[in-house]
């Protein structure tokens, strides 16, 4: 794998912050190459230069507006979902119903920050390190896993409920 590529003789390089073996191919004017191993390099970041790159700052109203919103939002859904449990099922449409309201509203809630926090993260790949961009994607995952879980889960208690029915 290339990672970088010069025909300058001096530049710099922004490497993951990880141990690499390295094998650097130097090419001359001749078209001569030179082949040398540098093995077992440990990368450290430099936090001076990485705080840097967030050039947002932090503010801490916004967070509690945000977190506000949220809080709202929730307070919303918890209060349609009791509203929704009142209701009667005694027919197939008001289940077809119920289900499909309850479906939409946490499917569209938990989407919609899943593809939020991707698409944050898709913006900032190319500002921060390969093993933060790494460790966000691993803990990013698992949110749109859960989505496909609850569905799944979702389609198995239909299944029961249809075959007990029959």
């Amino acid at each position: 794998m290339i990672i970088a590529f010069s025909q300058i003789s001096n530049f710099q390089l922004h490497l993951p912050t990880e141990k690499l073996n390295l094998i650097i191919h130097i090419r001359n004017a001749l078209s001569c190459i030179g082949e040398y191993n540098i093995s077992s390099i440990n990368v450290e970041s430099n936090l001076i230069e990485t705080d840097d790159l967030n050039s947002v700052p932090f503010n801490e109203s916004d967070l509690h507006e945000y977190n506000k919103e949220i809080n709202s939002y929730a307070n919303f859904r918890e209060h349609l979902t009791k509203f929704k449990i009142n209701l009667l099922t005694i027919a197939l449409s008001s289940i077809k119903l119920q289900s499909l309201s309850l479906a939409q509203l946490t499917q569209t809630l938990a989407s919609e920050k899943c593809y939020q926090l991707s698409f944050a993260l898709y913006l900032m790949s190319t500002r921060i390190s390969y093993k933060g961009a790494q460790i966000a994607v691993i803990q990013t995952f698992p949110c749109a896993m859960n989505i496909l879980s609850e569905v799944s889960n979702i389609i198995i208690k239909l299944d029961l409920i249809i075959n007990l029915g029959c």
